[in-house]
C-alpha cells in the first residue's frame, strides 16, 4: 500500500468569486501571480495580490484534496482564510 505523507502531492482549488466590474482588473492581477506553494505565497506579487483581493473579491475559500505536510498546513492556515483539508485515506481521494 501506498504512503501518503508530506512529500505526496496535493490538489489545491481556490474558489473566487470577482466583483461585478472588476474581471478584467482581477484577471491581469492573477496572470502576475506564480505557482509552487511555500515560493508562490512568499512571492511579492502574490502578497500583493492578497492584499489586492479585498477591493477587486467578495469572496476567497481554500480547499486541498492530498496529504499535505505541518509545515504546509501551518502556512495555509495562517492565512485566515475559509480552509478545508481532504487527505487521503487509505488510498482514496476525494478529487
Amino acid at each position: 500500500m501506498a504512503t501518503f505523507d508530506s512529500a505526496t502531492p496535493f490538489l489545491l482549488l481556490a474558489r473566487i468569486h470577482v466583483k461585478t466590474g472588476c474581471v478584467d482588473d482581477y484577471l491581469e492581477l492573477a496572470r502576475e501571480t506564480d505557482a509552487a506553494f511555500a515560493a508562490h505565497v512568499s512571492n511579492p506579487p502574490v502578497q500583493a495580490y492578497l492584499q489586492k483581493h479585498a477591493e477587486l473579491g467578495d469572496s476567497f475559500s481554500i480547499e486541498v484534496y492530498g496529504t499535505v505536510g505541518d509545515d504546509c498546513r501551518t502556512l495555509m492556515e495562517s492565512f485566515g482564510l475559509p480552509l478545508k483539508i481532504f487527505e487521503t485515506r487509505l488510498g482514496y481521494s476525494r478529487v
